[in-house]
Formats: structure tokens, sequence, C-alpha cells
């Protein structure tokens, strides 16, 4: 009898263990992830803020962050930006809902 309760507390423990080291290894592989996910959004504010020209800061901020958003969601169209803009991508993405207001 103590040797089946043993057992089974040692593999509930194995178990626990497990399940540990495993979120372990998630939360290790998830800072990656953000850590990788803060330097993009340096490199975007710092686009942003070099492109800024002719738009206001936040609209290229807004902008660069829809263009990183998989290409199935409907929330973003393209529009032109103006001729006289120089060093600058020759188009931005604006959220669905900015669609009838002019840049």
């Amino acid at each position: 009898m103590q040797d089946n309760v043993i057992d089974n507390i040692t593999g509930q423990l194995r178990y626990l263990e497990n399940d540990i080291y495993k979120s372990q290894r998630d939360v290790n592989r998830l800072s990656k992830v953000l850590d990788t996910l803060k330097q993009e959004y340096a490199k975007s504010m710092v686009y942003a803020y070099k492109s800024r020209d002719n738009y206001d800061f936040s609209d290229s901020v807004i902008s660069k962050l829809n263009s990183n958003r998989p290409a199935a969601t409907p929330t973003a169209s393209v529009s032109q930006k103006p001729a006289s803009s120089t060093n600058t991508p020759a188009t931005t993405v604006r959220p669905a809902g900015d669609l009838g207001k002019k840049p």
C-alpha cells in the first residue's frame, strides 16, 4: 500500500517537474521573441522619426506598425504618398478607419 502511494507521489512529482521545465522553456523562448520585437520597434521608431517630412509623426508610426501585420489582415489599405516626398517609401499603409480622411 505504501509503495503505491510513494509511486503515485513520485509520478506526480515527475509530471510537475516536466511541466515546470516546459513552462520555463516557453518563458525563455518568449523572452527572446520579446527582445527581438523591442529591437524591431526601436528601429521602427527611428525610421518614423527620420521620415516624418510631410506627415505627422504618429501617422508614420501607425503606418509602420500596420505594415508589419500579416497580409491576410483586412484592416489596412495602401495609399500613394505625394510625389514631393524624398527618401521615403512610395506607399503608406493606413488603418481602414482612416480611408475617408486625407493624409
